[in-house]
């Protein structure tokens, strides 16, 4: 997969807890649209009428490029029932801001939303996401790709991932699957190592390999939960090294996880995590609505970090080409905004 990488603009409030280019105090608005490939384009063609001997008349004929296709992420997401910061859903926020991140992406209406894990705290079971995520994030499960974190697996079964999630979880006997996002293709994968496997030969690293080589040159996003590379809390997650470097072979474009709650972007990096023009861009995006944290020492490629900002990554996808903004709950002004190509 042959790639140039474009310039990146990355826009944030100055503060102590935010890493990045410039200052910016732009409200909550959705990306907009690559105009290059999204607007209407008109040619003109000749009816039939010359061929029956009358004048000639051309009329212009309009093709529309395919419509961009609208994503929203994030993970750590839905607080604990017992949190002190529930308050019967409403929420508050610091710990528990789910609600404000759902009524953000009600706002910012997406195709589809990228659930990254540790969806319901503190340990998944199924009258704790009845609770807290159903009424929150729960109302986007219809368009909802989702992949278990560490607090999901807290009761040993998934049984209140399963649950609310049904078929969207992948098949009965896996949690790794791939699905369409308009013209690229979407990878999860379950990053819970101990309780899944991660290195080369267990079932999903032979699956991955297969699922990218079924599919060369296709523009692709893989997600999972605890990241393979972050200046966060928890920092790097060396047992993703097998199914990362299967990533970095195939040329994926886009990888998103969460686990640190923060946000942190990266330039491209190679299959050791080092920065490379012709690498895999990645996201930790941890700010869906739980408790933020502070960075440790900032790693390699790390170009953009804030742990004081709720809110969702949204990426606008085309052919070729992506742009993403990350968008704060109202009262916030951090953002990151910026585009690649891919394919």
């Amino acid at each position: 997969m042959r790639r140039l990488w474009p310039l990146v603009v990355a826009l944030s409030a100055c503060s102590s807890s935010t890493v990045a280019v410039t200052a910016s105090s732009t409200a909550s608005t959705p990306p907009v649209a690559n105009t290059a490939t999204s607007g209407p384009t008109t040619t003109g063609l000749p009816t039939s009428a010359a061929t029956a001997g009358l004048p000639t008349t051309v009329l212009p004929t309009t093709t529309f490029a395919p419509a961009p296709f609208r994503v929203a992420a994030a993970g750590d997401i839905a607080c604990d029932p017992g949190d002190g910061g529930f308050h019967g859903g409403a929420g508050n926020s610091a710990t528990c801001a789910a609600t404000a991140t759902a009524d953000l992406i009600d706002r910012l209406a997406p195709d589809a939303v990228l659930a990254l894990g540790d969806l319901q705290y503190d340990d998944g079971a199924p009258k704790k996401y009845a609770a807290s995520y159903a009424p929150t994030w729960g109302r986007f499960e219809s368009i909802t790709y989702p992949t278990p974190g560490n607090h999901d697996y807290g009761t040993g079964d998934l049984a209140g991932y399963r649950g609310q999630f049904g078929s969207r979880a992948g098949p009965p006997d896996t949690t790794w699957y791939s699905a369409a996002l308009g013209p690229w293709r979407l990878v999860v994968l379950d990053a819970n190592c101990g309780a899944v496997g991660c290195s080369a030969g267990t079932p999903q690293a032979v699956w991955l390999d297969a699922e990218m080589a079924a599919h060369p040159d296709v523009c692709t996003i893989a997600i999972w939960h605890q990241p393979r590379f972050s200046s966060g809390w928890h920092g790097d997650d060396t047992a993703m090294q097998t199914l990362w470097a299967v990533l970095a072979d195939h040329h994926v474009d886009v990888v998103l996880q969460g686990h640190d709650h923060d946000y942190e972007r990266f330039d491209p990096l190679d299959r050791d995590g080092q920065p490379t023009a012709n690498g895999i861009r990645s996201f930790v995006v941890g700010t869906g609505g739980a408790g933020l944290r502070p960075f440790g020492a900032p790693r390699p490629g790390s170009v953009v970090r804030d742990w004081a900002t709720h809110g969702v990554l949204m990426l606008t996808l085309t052919t070729g080409h992506y742009d993403w903004r990350f968008e704060p709950v109202p009262g916030e002004t951090f953002t990151d905004a910026g585009s690649g190509v891919c394919g």
